[in-house]
């Protein structure tokens, strides 16, 4: 009898140790989804902000150029030719691409020398693309939580 029960035993503790073993896998696998779950979100919202940054300097350089001439025939100083280029190239992997079509088919008109603006240019497309783009994330910025929007205020101060 007193080997039967030391079997026993033996198989009791295999058995421990197997369910032990599936418990510690099993919470090793739901820590990694869990934190690749948190990790993606955190990606995603940095994204997001990203894009609201983008569009936010955008629309505002679009609407200075709107006030002192039109779109289908833009006059841009150098500074502002070269401020719209760095944002579009900054913060290429968060616009949209139309909003990046929208860019790359510009057509500059001409450049002048000698006159208050270098270039006269058709942004006709990329400023309406622009400025749907941004009506967009104002719509959707409605149904966000005051502690969203503070924390992307926070980071539109920080860039």
């Amino acid at each position: 009898m007193s080997s039967n029960a030391g079997t026993s035993q033996i198989a009791d503790i295999i058995v421990g140790v197997i369910i032990g073993a599936i418990v510690t896998a099993l919470g090793v696998f739901l820590q990694f989804m869990l934190t690749e779950r948190r990790d993606k979100r955190r990606d995603n919202e940095a994204k997001e902000r990203r894009r609201t940054i983008a569009y936010a300097h955008l629309n505002e350089s679009i609407l200075r150029i709107e006030a002192k001439t039109q779109p289908k025939q833009a006059q841009l100083t150098e500074e502002e030719f070269n401020k719209l280029q760095e944002i579009v190239a900054s913060y290429y992997d968060v616009l949209n691409g139309s909003t990046v079509k929208g860019w790359n088919v510009k057509r500059i008109i001409r450049r002048v020398a000698g006159r208050d603006f270098q270039y006269e240019i058709d942004l006709e497309e990329f400023c309406q693309d622009v400025k749907r783009e941004y009506a967009k994330m104002q719509t959707a910025e409605g149904g966000k939580s005051s502690e969203q929007r503070t924390r992307q205020q926070e980071a539109e101060r920080i860039m």
